[in-house]
């Protein structure tokens, strides 16, 4: 329900965390629910993926870097890809970047392999890297 919140003029609805959500992205939490219209247009970019994916099956080393402006399609190109290469093993790495982290582009990749430093041990810690 919605409370009075000291400063703010109207009721503000209020919510309770009741479990952990089991969506890997944004993406996937906010169309879990729904059937997605067909993948149109993005043909080339579905194929340089799946190029870069049997390259990489085929013991040649691949990265994959999708980038652009939010909301054109960044993520449905991701989910398509996703689908095609479904029946095949495979080890799956997704980073997203935040707007809590603008500042730090490597910032999920950092979070994923690098664990926060203990509190007991916060002078114990060095990360460093070179470019």
């Amino acid at each position: 329900g919605a409370l009075a919140l000291k400063g703010i003029p109207e009721p503000t609805p209020a919510y309770r965390v009741v479990g952990v959500g089991t969506a890997v992205s944004r993406f996937e939490a906010t169309h879990k629910e729904t059937l997605l219209t067909p993948l149109v247009g993005r043909e080339l970019e579905i194929a340089m993926l799946l190029e870069r994916w049997q390259q990489a099956r085929d013991g040649e080393g691949q990265v994959a870097l999708l980038s652009g402006e939010p909301g054109i399609g960044k993520s449905r190109i991701v989910r398509g890809f996703i689908e095609q290469t479904a029946g095949e093993r495979q080890r799956r790495l997704r980073f997203q970047c935040s707007p809590y982290h603008r500042n730090s582009s490597l910032y999920p990749v950092i979070a994923t392999f690098i664990p926060t430093p203990p509190e007991s041990e916060p002078g114990l810690w060095f990360i460093g890297f070179s470019g």
